[in-house]
């Protein structure tokens, strides 16, 4: 496929690539001006570490909705695993509690509601903004 964009809109995908912050829609841009470039799906996939089924639901997307679709995320990721009471004894335990990584944040959520989350879904979470994680200095027990 090559050469389906009008030179406006193959502007408008290059000013967009230039302005855009997050990697996953600069690379689906690209994959919209690669193939525009004549490229294939399988070589683009190959070199932005995609699946060629990826590469064509982007220009699917593309095609449907232009670029607003193109860049734009309307995953919504699945429901909460606790209940409701269970996050709330979870947001006072954070709040109370001092914890040094997300890790051992998940651990604790493993260890006593019996639920496992990924390290990403528990740092993305909106009880994440409730909560810092503090680092602490390490010290090696001479006196200075």
């Amino acid at each position: 496929m090559s050469r389906f964009l009008t030179k406006q809109e193959r502007k408008a995908l290059e000013q967009e690539l230039r302005l855009e912050r997050y990697a996953r829609f600069s690379d689906r841009i690209k994959c919209i001006l690669l193939l525009d470039s004549g490229k294939t799906s399988e070589s683009i996939a190959e070199y932005l570490f995609l699946s060629g089924n990826t590469v064509t639901n982007y220009l699917k997307k593309y095609q449907t909705g232009g670029l607003e679709d193109l860049v734009s995320d309307d995953y919504q990721g699945s429901e909460c695993r606790l209940s409701k009471v269970q996050q709330q004894k979870l947001a006072r335990h954070l709040e109370e509690t001092l914890y040094q990584t997300v890790s051992s944040i998940r651990e604790h959520i493993k260890v006593t509601y019996n639920v496992t989350y990924s390290l990403q879904r528990i740092a993305a979470s909106p009880a994440s903004s409730r909560f810092r994680l503090q680092e602490t200095k390490g010290y090696t027990g001479q006196s200075q």
